[in-house]
């Protein structure tokens, strides 16, 4: 193909984004016009894709995680051809109840593969989808998979320092279907670069083993050559550092004013001057469509030559979730057992040991922790990740193997939740099967103080939308958490203690699914308390010496949100006083409680029954 064809297709790109920009008074055209050559190339020469099916599991992967220019991207699946994306949705970005969002959103439009925009998530999602190939290839059998993940990345994106647990991870397990580009502009919102950053990136990427090659982001031979160079790649993952113009051709070109400052009318016809474009806002000439639509349709004869054996053993992984009759007879047998022996045990062990009970019935599971395996009470085995210290990686990780269709656990303390918010909150954004297994969830982590006691985290968990948070009174209730959990298909969280918990409920309790429940109960009760976790037994210990009481085991906020209304007032009747107990902050109970004993304050390093007096949420300290 001619320098002509591709600098046709590239200013169509180029101007469609600015006209998306001025149209909406809003957005970003610096990186639309200054990686529009690169992604030229790659979407013409290189990257497979086939808009018919557009979910076909062998495309290539397209991530972008500087996804403040994602006008580029909506430029590029308009003019590809993908059926859902429309010159009305394009007119409309920025707009209330457009598709198309400020920032790439998943499901969408066909050809989004992440939502992408908070720095760093998307480079880290595109790790766990090439890392999700490799799983995916070994745990069916097939090495049919072999697409490629390109992830385009800016400044910002490699500052963060999720960026760097991301590339680490990838160099070590030597991803070599990882291609990353870097749009080397040298420009932050602040101005130049050196500003805020001084290390070598070439440097910084070779040393956690990565492939790194250095192009002029605007010559179209060195980014095809880049990317042939790339995808020979044997071992090691790949950075293409493209040094390019950030804003190439507006009046601001290579200023950071250009970052952010939406471009107006006059200026886009500055812009369409020098690049001698002549057509009207939103207009693009059929022929470039169709050059582009021609050049780019190679995706199709791939996927008409896709191995039919292989297809179908992915299908049935895709297809089969997990033996829910098999799951329940071992769950049934671990509760009997665990009934039978009457031996006090961590809802943390519970849960491990049940969740290796069922792993190999569960098609789609994968698991790994943050360095905590035997604190977690993982099981290592195949489908085991070893994410090392990278809590915040290994979040959006997971977010990456859930597009990879798998149904991933990963496990820290609760206290470390906050390292993996941002991307804890984009999965429930996108609505991602993600467990999160959290130990040690109360002061009662005991000796190792404050800095490891949750106070406030299970609270800010439950904040967050579009999640489940479970916190289990015993070993039968994280088992039935766990069996619950696989029918969910948005992100969860698990609760789960350090210290050994009696086992308060019976073989024949199953009532998780309602978020909580009467475990002591009475027709006409004028007194309730409820209380999550470990701090059931406070509430069961409280209870023996009172009449018309209602123990209720508050597993979970949001299912018992998602129940009728008649069940909820039944559960918590007005008029009757109604007390919380939870060794956390307090706020949230106070929707359902008029009096909550909590602790809205850090925590003490010593043991764990120590520390419970001193908050004084003992039973013989809380007076009701």
């Amino acid at each position: 193909m001619n320098n002509n064809t591709y600098t046709n297709i590239a200013t169509a790109l180029r101007m469609l984004s600015v006209d998306m920009v001025v149209n909406a008074g809003s957005g970003h055209q610096g990186m639309p016009l200054g990686m529009a050559d690169i992604a030229t190339v790659l979407f013409c020469n290189h990257l497979n894709f086939n808009t018919q099916n557009p979910h076909w599991i062998n495309r290539d992967r397209f991530i972008l995680s500087n996804g403040h220019g994602v006008a580029l991207q909506y430029s590029l699946l308009y003019m590809a051809g993908y059926e859902d994306i429309k010159l009305e949705d394009i007119k409309n970005f920025r707009q209330v109840g457009s598709k198309a969002a400020g920032h790439p959103e998943y499901r969408s439009f066909d050809g989004i593969e992440t939502t992408t925009g908070p720095l760093g998530q998307g480079f880290a999602n595109a790790v766990g989808i090439a890392l999700g190939q490799k799983i995916l290839n070994k745990k069916c059998g097939k090495n049919a998979l072999d697409f490629k993940v390109y992830c385009f990345c800016g400044d910002g994106d490699l500052m963060e320092g999720i960026s760097y647990e991301a590339q680490s991870f990838a160099g070590k397990n030597q991803l070599n279907n990882l291609i990353a580009v870097f749009d080397n502009n040298q420009i932050t919102i602040d101005g130049n670069v050196s500003l805020s950053r001084k290390e070598n990136i070439k440097e910084r990427f070779l040393s956690t083993d990565w492939n790194v090659i250095e192009i002029d982001g605007h010559n179209f031979k060195q980014i095809d050559d880049a990317f042939k160079k790339a995808k020979k790649e044997t071992k090691r993952p790949t950075l293409i550092i493209a040094n390019t113009i950030i804003g190439k051709f507006s009046e601001f070109a290579g200023e950071a004013k250009v970052h952010g400052n939406p471009i107006n009318a006059e200026g886009r016809e500055k812009i369409a001057k020098k690049l001698n474009w002549k057509y009207k806002p939103f207009e693009i000439p059929d022929d470039i469509i169709c050059e582009f639509q021609k050049l780019s349709s190679r995706g199709q004869e791939k996927f008409d030559n896709f191995d039919k054996k292989s297809f179908d053993v992915f299908e049935k992984f895709y297809g089969d979730s997990y033996n829910e009759k098999q799951i329940n007879s071992k769950l049934k047998k671990y509760i009997s057992d665990i009934v039978k022996n009457k031996k006090d045990v961590s809802t943390r062990k519970a849960f491990g040991e049940v969740l290796g009970l069922v792993k190999d019935d569960i098609f789609d599971y994968v698991n790994g922790s943050a360095d905590l395996t035997e604190s977690n009470n993982f099981i290592v085995d195949d489908e085991y990740i070893r994410y090392g210290i990278r809590e915040h990686f290994m979040a959006a990780c997971s977010s990456g193997l859930s597009l990879m269709g798998f149904k991933s656990f990963c496990g820290t303390f609760l206290a470390f939740s906050d390292y993996m918010r941002p991307a804890i909150r984009l999965s429930c954004l996108m609505g991602l099967d993600v467990n999160y297994v959290f130990t040690h969830d109360s002061i009662g982590v005991g000796e190792d103080g404050p800095t490891h006691q949750p106070v406030e985290q299970l609270s800010g968990l439950r904040l967050v939308p579009n999640i489940t948070v479970f916190r289990p009174c015993d070993a039968i209730e994280a088992t039935q958490c766990l069996k619950y959990s696989l029918e969910i298909d948005t992100p969860k969280v698990f609760a789960l203690s350090r210290q050994n918990l009696p086992v308060i409920l019976d073989s024949k309790t199953d009532k998780v699914s309602y978020g909580a429940y009467a475990i002591v109960d009475c027709k006409k009760p004028s007194l309730i308390i409820m209380a999550s976790g470990s701090e059931v037994q406070i509430a069961l210990e409280l209870a023996k010496d009172k009449k018309n009481v209602r123990v209720i085991s508050f597993v979970s906020m949001e299912l018992f949100e998602k129940q009728n209304e008649k069940y909820k007032s039944e559960l918590l009747p007005k008029g009757v006083k109604k007390v919380a107990i939870e060794a956390g902050v307090t706020g949230l109970w106070y929707k359902y409680a008029n009096q909550v004993f909590g602790i809205d304050t850090f925590g003490k390093s010593g043991k764990y029954k120590d520390i419970f007096e001193w908050a004084k949420l003992t039973y013989k300290q809380i007076k009701i």
